[in-house]
């Protein structure tokens, strides 16, 4: 093995030193590593190590020393610069964004133990910390999942060697929550203006509700009836057509656009939906006491999304078509939306009672009601 490698004595230590390619560096590297005390064992440290190099299987002594902190902050440097909206770059040097809350709870847990060390049983232990800590199961496996997508970017750029096997949850957390068109207009009366259009905006497209709180006049061809997003979340443009009476609180919208400021001079706001020409960021206030008036205490804003792919879909509208006006690229994602309701199987069993009341037998008889 002298050709490959060594073995050498530092005080009352083995050490062992190997040889191999390291591209970051375009050439041969030695590595070095600590062996303990014993000869023998040094020898056949060193023996593993350089079946590992001729395997390709070799990581290198650096792997050693990774900890799950570090893979989460290069997956998070990798969604960076990946361009996804759930991390973006913070003016600090940081990092900002949805996933960040994921980022500092699993660092909080599972942060400063080494990656190699880092075994489903240790998995599914922080998995059961953090449901008997009262955390919902749909957000405990979103934490995993990160985590999991972490550790498979690590053995892409063959930081790590081996993976553990990350268990998984079953979540079943679909609302079955819509508005009748009684308590969307019972909800809309009681919210003050802009807030009326803006969630009435919400049950005429189907849209995200970032979407419409940041839609800008310039997306807005009033000539053609088109209302183009250009930043959605998954990352392609909207064009939403403005017809009936989505088109007319778009006029209504256009009708409100200036602003008297103290001065006496007008401001004409460039959102469409703004407070005095500012952008709206939250009015969860305003309808927590709207949704109570209206009698709907338990109905949230993304209800009516919901309620609006539920019209869609009863009004004929094809899947594929529905899919463009809401927003949903995938298939599965879009029928936790479509939740066949109780009303929903009342007709279908309707129809299916009056199929069989004509249905005739072989010899052209009636079949006599059951």
């Amino acid at each position: 093995m002298r050709s490959h490698g060594r073995i050498f004595r530092r005080g009352a230590r083995w050490w062992i030193a190997y040889y191999t390619y390291d591209p970051d560096v375009g050439r041969n590297r030695e590595f070095r590593e600590s062996a303990g005390r014993q000869e023998s064992h040094a020898k056949r440290l060193l023996r593993q190590r350089i079946a590992e190099i001729y395997g390709e299987k070799f990581i290198g002594p650096e792997a050693e020393r990774l900890v799950v902190g570090e893979l989460l902050d290069a997956y998070s440097e990798h969604l960076c610069l990946a361009g996804k909206k759930s991390i973006t770059r913070a003016p600090n040097g940081g990092y900002r964004g949805p996933a960040m809350t994921l980022v500092r709870t699993l660092k909080d847990g599972l942060g400063g133990i080494r990656a190699k060390e880092l075994t489903t049983s240790r998995i599914r232990s922080y998995m059961t910390a953090r449901l008997e800590a009262g955390y919902a199961r749909a957000t405990v496996q979103l934490e995993v999942a990160y985590l999991r997508a972490a550790f498979h970017l690590a053995h892409r750029e063959g930081r790590l060697r081996l993976l553990p096997y990350f268990p998984s949850l079953e979540v079943r957390n679909a609302r079955k929550v819509f508005y009748e068109p009684g308590e969307v207009q019972a909800l809309i009366s009681h919210l003050p203006d802009p807030l009326n259009d803006l969630v009435l905006a919400y049950y005429l497209t189907a849209r995200r509700k970032r979407e419409l709180m940041e839609a800008r006049w310039e997306y807005v061809d009033r000539g053609a009836r088109l209302l183009t997003i250009p930043d959605t979340k998954n990352g392609d443009p909207a064009v939403i057509p403005l017809e009936g009476a989505l088109f007319e609180l778009i006029e209504r919208r256009w009708r409100a656009r200036e602003v008297l400021r103290p001065d006496g001079t007008v401001l004409l706001s460039p959102w469409i939906f703004h407070r005095r020409g500012k952008p709206i960021r939250k009015f969860s206030r305003a309808f927590d006491k709207a949704r109570i008036a209206a009698g709907v205490p338990h109905k949230t804003v993304h209800d009516f999304r919901r309620t609006a792919l539920r019209d869609l879909i009863r009004a004929g509208v094809h899947q594929h078509v529905a899919m463009q006006i809401s927003g949903h690229r995938s298939a599965a994602v879009f029928r936790r939306y479509d939740i066949v309701d109780v009303e929903d199987v009342r007709q279908a069993l309707r129809k299916t009672e009056r199929y069989r009341e004509t249905r005739t037998d072989s010899d052209n008889r009636k079949i006599t009601k059951l």
